[in-house]
């Protein structure tokens, strides 16, 4: 009976093994990747206020306008990336699209 459990657990156990890396690499990938592309996409919005006066700036500053912008790109990159992450357990992964 012991046999049988053993040879049970040790069919299952690479198998779960597997997925659970393809998951973990593919949700790791796909979350660094978006993050590059949104800290780009940041960094150039950011790069824009150069044409801004200073009180302008400072103003912006004060109001706390750039800490949301990366807040607003943190939340983005994160959410992307569960939802991928959650497309890769289910195994959609082929069929996934990004909707606005």
């Amino acid at each position: 009976m012991w046999v049988v459990i053993w040879t049970f657990i040790l069919s299952i156990v690479p198998l779960l093994v597997v997925r659970i890396v393809v998951m973990l690499g593919l949700s790791i990938v796909t979350y660094t990747g978006i993050s590059l592309v949104l800290d780009e996409l940041r960094d150039a919005l950011l790069g824009l206020y150069d044409n801004i006066g200073t009180d302008a700036i400072q103003i912006m500053d004060l109001a706390g306008i750039f800490d949301g912008i990366s807040i607003f790109f943190t939340i983005a990159a994160t959410a992307l990336g569960y939802k991928l992450l959650l497309a890769g357990v289910s195994g959609s992964i082929s069929r996934y699209s990004v909707r606005t």
